[in-house]
């Protein structure tokens, strides 16, 4: 199930990211790509894999998570594209979404 969910949540951000036409570098798409990955360990050690309020939550928090990048590079004016610098530092501030941070 691991690997259909990370498949699922991949193309959650990939439309997320199209619907709000935002260009991530290839840098800053693989760390999302890793942040997904990172998740969906975190939902297989807490057994919530197969809890479907807990994917539900995981789909909805993954598209408040791109949401929160797109309007950071929007805040530092690189909007539709989100630099690699940019990417890093709009991590440390970004807020806990579960599972991907916090």
């Amino acid at each position: 199930m691991s690997v259909a969910l990370r498949a699922r949540l991949i193309g959650i951000m990939k439309r997320q990211m199209s619907s709000n036409d935002f260009h991530p570098t290839s840098y800053c798409e693989y760390q999302f790509e890793k942040l997904v990955g990172q998740g969906v360990e975190r939902m297989r050690i807490n057994n919530a894999v197969d809890q479907v309020s807990k994917v539900i939550q995981a789909e909805s928090n993954l598209r408040h998570l791109i949401d929160y990048f797109c309007n950071y590079s929007k805040d530092v004016g690189t909007y539709p594209v989100l630099n690699d610098d940019a990417f890093d530092s709009a991590l440390i501030s970004c807020p806990p979404l579960w599972p991907y941070r916090g």
